[in-house]
């Protein structure tokens, strides 16, 4: 490996009205995996049936790096960036092996 830079990206995946902020796909599909155990774990598996169809649609190529200028509209139909969501320093700050998720049915 050389001195190759790590770059954060925005992931939409399928139609899941999330967006995965992480370095790359495959700490999403991880991410998503460890909570489907821990809901098993926990004896909550309400919701692993959408999480197994966002990792099914990772395996397929169903996702796209739409960057954090990415826009969409809110309840109130006005234009938000993803970006906007969290912090910059936040972001900067992720680990190679933490993803942060934006919700954008709550917003």
């Amino acid at each position: 490996m050389g001195n190759e830079t790590l770059e954060i990206k925005y992931f939409q995946i399928g139609d899941e009205p999330n967006i995965y902020i992480a370095y790359d796909i495959e700490s999403i599909k991880v991410y998503l995996l460890n909570l489907i155990n821990e809901n098993i774990k926990n004896g909550n598996e309400f919701g692993n049936d959408s999480l197994e169809m966002v990792v099914e649609d990772i395996n397929d190529g169903k996702y796209k790096d739409v960057g954090s200028d990415y826009e969409y509209n809110d309840d109130n139909g006005d234009s938000v960036k993803v970006s906007c969501h969290y912090p910059k320093e936040v972001v900067e700050q992720l680990g190679t092996d933490q993803v942060l998720v934006i919700d954008l049915e709550e917003w």
